[in-house]
């Protein structure tokens, strides 16, 4: 710089610069910076600033960045650092975050949660981990552990859930995910999924397969039925496939109940002198027929209301076992596929169903009204068939009306379906009229046929048990000696009421060695008790037992058939079966309610059954089965059943196999008695002797008077002795001669 009248050249200070010749030093623009004596100022690099008239540039602190020229340094926004001297800021790795001026990045896991990761460069970590879903509140990200049913990926919202196939949820601002009662049904898809079912909600994503719909894909749409056994809906133009193979069916059975009816007309003496001679064999027969069929209705109601409840299935070779009896469930539209294309909807089902039973009662009184009216003295039967069919129908018709009372609540209250029928909304009016019908049918049916029951066993009590028996000590139950059986010699420890039967002979000979023989109820030389409806309900029972037996054991069948499904949640579930289980067991246990010690022992066993059964089902819902272990509980539990029907059969089994034996045999003589009389009235006798056709009829004939079943007066000599008597009276003087 050279002054005014100067002689000599001045140096400029730092921050300032001159040019050759100039007058005066220049002050340098920030962003700028100069040494003395300098003719121009530099710009900063990165990294670095200056104010005007700076002599040198500073560095940026740590958080801080400027590029080159700079007159300030600027902070890292967030998601992002610097350090010292930075021309630049860094983004933060994933899964770590920053705040605005921030020198480094900091770790999600160590600095808010382990669950919770961000993307790269984010300045919060406001996303989840696989695994979890994000929930906002109050400005904060939450992560919570996915629900069942949502497929597991980074960076989940309630909104982006993405839903497995075989699960469903309501809303897309629903966070609770539900299985779908048929998994099938579900294909599961998320808000950008399109689904490949045809029926696609577009807000929700939602994909129900082709041919269901409704809440958790459990309705099937028109033209189309449910297919339990495959689990999901199928085009009812498949129904047309089964049509032929019931049809043909049905008219085989009709053919064969004809077929049948024509030999009984046609043999009615033969076949009533038969069942005459094995009364008590058949009486056996049927007693352990119906607590087999009553154990296997059991267990098949209350797997049912097992799996309905959301428990796990049992093991599949049990099931595959259980599957063979679900014709004692009594469910047609179970059993025969197709049926929900005839008629649709729980309420068509319940409605038809219950009143067909109702039809059912009241057409068999009216045919003991119009049989007493006409003086039938085998009215009374009519009654007893009907307390019969009952006692077996009842449970299946109970547990329908029940199932009307049962809701499904989903998203805490916001929807709420019929858990047997999603259709049905329990907020509308047609669930109102359901719960009316069914509340009704409840008191006609599974309270008030107990009842009943109950009243007239009471009534009968006198006559049951008389009180010279219940009070007096003079005869007291027969007991058999210690390591003798009976024997033809000791006819007073024959029970009372029935004959020697072949489940006695089994009891003496097997069991009975000290067994202290309870009473038993005397039916035939009561007049009243002889022709009592009710016999169906205490015959086989002891007079202690048996005006409470079978109003009891129906209670039992109920509670684990119908009282199961009042209760939602799946422990309570299974600790009330157990209580009831473990009730009649005791009580049965103590108690020896029937007649005879098989009969005690096979229901003994059955309940035992049951019970084994439950701890299985409570076992399997905790997951404590591997693979081979579940596999062999199953056949465990097949076997055992198998085991209790053999049970129930071996006792008459050999009786069983004469009985039917004779029958065959008969029915063979008396096919070749015809062929040879029309033999014989064809040709006409050949000889003297009526021909060889008229010899083979008397040779037949002559083996027919050895069959109980050809020959019902040897049968009646057979049964009863004096029946010869009775037989020769009126004709003694023609037999004398």
């Amino acid at each position: 710089m050279v002054a005014s009248k100067a002689t000599t050249c001045s140096s400029c200070d730092g921050g300032t610069y001159s040019e050759g010749l100039a007058v005066n030093c220049s002050v340098c623009l920030a962003g700028t910076a100069s040494s003395s004596r300098a003719s121009e100022c530099t710009s900063c690099e990165g990294g670095k600033y200056s104010d005007e008239g700076a002599a040198s540039c500073e560095s940026c602190a740590s958080g801080k960045y400027s590029s080159g020229g700079a007159q300030n340094c600027t902070s890292c926004i967030g998601g992002t650092f610097s350090s010292n001297r930075a021309s630049e800021c860094h983004e933060c790795d994933r899964g770590k975050f920053s705040a605005a001026g921030a020198s480094s990045c900091d770790r999600c896991s160590s600095e808010v949660s382990t669950s919770h990761t961000s993307l790269k460069g984010s300045s919060e970590c406001d996303r989840c981990i696989e695994g979890y879903y994000a929930v906002a509140n109050e400005g904060v990200i939450r992560c919570k552990v996915n629900p069942a049913g949502v497929l597991a990926s980074e960076g989940t919202t309630v909104e982006t859930m993405c839903i497995q196939e075989g699960w469903y949820r309501f809303s897309a601002q629903s966070v609770r995910v539900y299985r779908c009662p048929f998994p099938q049904n579900c294909e599961g898809a998320s808000q950008t999924s399109s689904g490949t079912g045809g029926n696609v909600t577009a807000v929700l994503g939602i994909a129900c397969a082709k041919g269901s719909e409704g809440p958790l894909c459990a309705v099937c749409g028109n033209e189309y039925y449910l297919n339990r056994g495959e689990g999901t809906c199928v085009s009812c133009d498949a129904y047309g496939n089964y049509m032929g193979s019931l049809i043909c069916l049905g008219l085989l059975a009709i053919v064969g109940l004809a077929a049948a009816i024509k030999v009984k007309q046609r043999h009615r003496l033969k076949f009533r002198t038969w069942q005459r001679r094995h009364r008590v064999v058949l009486e056996q027969l049927g007693d352990t027929l119906s607590v087999g069929f009553v154990s296997m209705q059991t267990l098949v109601l209350l797997v049912v209301n097992h799996d309905e409840s959301g428990g796990k299935s049992p093991p599949s070779i049990y099931r595959m076992f259980l599957g063979a009896f679900s014709f004692a469930a009594i469910d047609i539209t179970a059993a025969i596929p197709g049926m929900g294309c005839v008629y649709r909807g729980f309420t068509t089902n319940l409605v038809s169903k219950t009143m067909l039973f109702l039809c059912l009662h009241v057409g068999m009184l009216a045919m003991w009204r119009y049989q007493s009216g006409k003086r039938n003295p085998n009215a009374w039967k009519t009654l007893k068939r009907l307390v019969w069919i009952s006692k077996l129908l009842l449970p299946a018709v109970s547990i329908l009306i029940s199932k009307s009372f049962r809701c499904s609540v989903y998203d805490n209250g916001d929807f709420e379906y019929l858990a047997v029928d999603h259709e049905i909304s329990c907020t509308s009016s047609t669930y109102a009229f359901l719960v009316t019908y069914a509340a009704l049918m409840g008191v006609a049916f599974p309270i008030g046929i107990p009842l009943l029951w109950l009243i007239k066993l009471r009534e009968l009590r006198d006559r049951i048990n008389p009180q010279d028996d219940r009070t007096s000590d003079t005869n007291p139950p027969q007991t058999l000696p210690r390591g003798r059986g009976m024997s033809a010699a000791t006819p007073q420890a024959i029970p009372r009421g029935r004959g020697m039967s072949a489940v006695d002979e089994y009891n003496d000979r097997d069991h009975t060695r000290g067994y202290r023989l309870p009473r038993k109820i005397n039916i035939e030389d009561d007049p009243v008790l002889s022709v009592s409806p009710m016999q169906t309900l205490f015959n086989g029972i002891t007079p202690e037992w048996a005006t409470t037996y079978e109003v009891l054991d129906m209670g039992r069948r109920l509670a684990l058939a119908c009282g199961t499904m009042l209760f939602s949640q799946l422990n309570a579930l299974v600790l009330f079966s157990l209580a009831v289980v473990m009730l009649a067991l005791a009580s049965h246990t103590q108690g020896h309610p029937f007649d005879n010690l098989v009969m005690n022992n096979v229901v003994a066993a059955a309940h035992w059954q049951t019970l084994f059964a439950i701890i299985v089902l409570l076992v399997r819902d905790a997951d404590m089965f591997d693979e081979v272990s579940f596999f062999v509980i199953g056949i465990v539990l097949a076997v055992t059943n198998l085991g209790l029907l053999s049970m129930v059969l071996r006792p008459i089994v050999p009786h069983l196999k004469i009985a039917i034996r004779t029958i065959v045999s008969g029915l063979r003589d008396d096919l070749i008695d015809d062929i040879d009389e029309k033999s014989v009235g064809e040709s006409g006798p050949s000889d003297g002797s009526g021909g060889r056709g008229e010899r083979l009829v008397r040779a037949n004939r002559g083996r027919s008077r050895d069959n109980d079943f050809e020959n019902p007066e040897m049968v009646m000599m057979k049964v009863n002795p004096m029946h010869v008597g009775q037989s020769n009276g009126g004709g003694g003087g023609g037999g004398g001669g």
